[in-house]
């Protein structure tokens, strides 16, 4: 994640003892309710920034415009794309499944994909959760123009991606590949019968209660959503939009701040696996060289200054997110673009 920095950084702003405290929480809202705006004119049309510390939402607010063509203000409760950020949605799902002695962690993967060849090695269910299974990433890494589809079943785009050659062998290396976790949809689909979607929703997002967390369909207008734009020679423009079944399992989600963070509560207090669970899956992958990654299972987990963060970002056309958590100190902060890879750069905006 590229601005776990700049998120710190805001973060260092609430670690302040409970005296003073209020007076503190004025400040740094004051100090961003000046800041953003100057600095979201270089980057994107809008965003909405939430802040949250020991439970309670100290800071929530939107800046900039939802469209542009038409003037329409950004709103905090709008939905957004949130790419990559709905990986550890898909995370949680394995591990569900896991947890019912349904699917191992050590299980290879050719036990649920049968035909995806074995390239000389074991390709766990760990390796894909972690970023260590040494495969291409379909997104940035293969170009097949004779398998590229309008759009795509989950089978196409396993076809896509098996039959290229290993980036390194599993398990002794970390290479980001939204590959991994588009298998894991399929390999979910392979063990319950349902579809992804119906999976997530019925196992996942139910039981965590959020209302406004959801599968993207191409064909449903959704009202609450800012038009995303990118950014094309240093000029925003209206964005041409991913198709929805490209991302599948690898970051297919809409969301807002609020649901973000109600899924980040539904974690901790144990809704939807259990705490030795979630432990694990926020603890750094070890490689066979005993060294650490710093991806556990779909979060980046990093140590900042002293202080453990669990993070990650999103970036899909015409939409960014962003999202951190210090677990000590018990802060989360999430932020939402409707630009692709806008960068509030937060460093820059502190100094």
């Amino acid at each position: 994640m590229t601005k776990s920095l700049c998120f710190f950084l805001i973060s260092l702003l609430l670690l302040t003892s409970s005296y003073g405290q209020i007076k503190q929480e004025k400040k740094l809202s004051k100090s961003l309710d000046e800041l953003i705006p100057k600095r979201l004119t270089e980057i994107a049309p809008g965003c909405v920034v939430m802040i949250v510390k020991n439970d309670k939402v100290i800071y929530k607010k939107a800046f900039g415009t939802a469209n542009t063509e038409l003037n329409i203000p950004m709103q905090p409760n709008m939905l957004f794309r949130t790419g990559s950020m709905g990986k550890q949605y898909t995370v949680i799902a394995v591990l569900q499944l896991v947890e019912q002695g349904k699917i191992s962690l050590q299980d290879s993967i050719q036990k649920y994909i049968k035909d995806f060849p074995s390239k000389g090695y074991t390709i766990t269910i760990e390796n894909l959760l972690t970023n260590t299974s040494g495969i291409k990433d379909y997104l940035s890494e293969i170009s097949n123009p004779a398998k590229q589809k309008e759009s795509y079943t989950p089978k196409d785009g396993v076809d896509y991606i098996k039959d290229e050659p290993l980036n390194f062998k599993p398990g002794s290396n970390y290479r980001y590949s939204n590959s991994n976790f588009y298998l894991l949809g399929y390999i979910i689909e392979m063990v319950t019968g349902k579809t992804f979607e119906n999976y997530l929703k019925e196992n996942v997002l139910d039981k965590a209660d959020l209302k406004n967390t959801f599968y993207i369909h191409p064909e449903v207008n959704i009202p609450d959503m800012p038009q995303g734009y990118s950014k094309f020679d240093g000029k925003i423009e209206k964005a041409t939009l991913q198709e929805v079944t490209i991302m599948y399992s690898a970051g297919a989600l809409i969301s807002n701040a609020d649901d973000i963070y109600k899924w980040h509560q539904a974690l901790y207090n144990q809704q939807l696996v259990k705490k030795e669970t979630l432990e694990k899956a926020t603890t750094p992958f070890k490689f066979e060289d005993g060294t650490f990654s710093q991806y556990a299972y779909g979060w980046f987990v990093k140590n900042i200054d002293g202080s453990k963060t669990i993070e990650h970002s999103g970036s899909t056309d015409g939409y960014q997110s962003d999202e951190i958590y210090l677990p000590t100190e018990n802060v989360f902060v999430v932020a939402l673009y409707n630009c692709y890879e806008a960068d509030m750069d937060w460093q820059i905006l502190t100094n």
